[in-house]
């Protein structure tokens, strides 16, 4: 026994214009305003907090800064002259190194080696 359903034409389409309709919500361009921002803010008193915390933060990030700054700069200071021309010798020569380093490695990154074709007889 074998048993045959069919649909009507209309119902199929109505379920293709919903799947469409889903598809463009979920997949399609953006209109122009803003996008989307799924970071959830804490408000009163613990919003305060948390701004006051990070203001807090940030303070001694930038504290920290200078007191290595003015670490570097009395180790230097307490150096001979020999040896602190020879410390800045070294420090713009790795700098140098460094920056060499970099620039191949956004070269290789950029554009990989093409292997040409192989000459017979070489």
């Amino acid at each position: 026994m074998t048993l045959l359903v069919t649909a009507p034409a209309g119902t199929c389409l109505a379920q293709r214009n919903a799947a469409r309709k889903i598809d463009k919500e979920l997949f399609g361009k953006k209109r122009g305003g803003k996008a989307f921002d799924d970071k959830v803010t804490a408000r009163g008193a613990a919003g305060k907090a948390i701004k006051k915390q990070e203001k807090k933060e940030a303070q001694r990030n930038k504290e920290d800064g200078k007191a290595l700054n003015n670490l570097k700069d009395r180790h230097l200071q307490i150096q001979n002259t020999a040896t602190r021309e020879r410390m800045k010798a070294n420090g713009e020569r790795t700098s140098e190194k460094y920056k060499a380093k970099k620039q191949k490695q956004r070269k290789e990154q950029r554009r990989p080696k093409k292997q040409g074709k192989r000459k017979p007889g070489k």
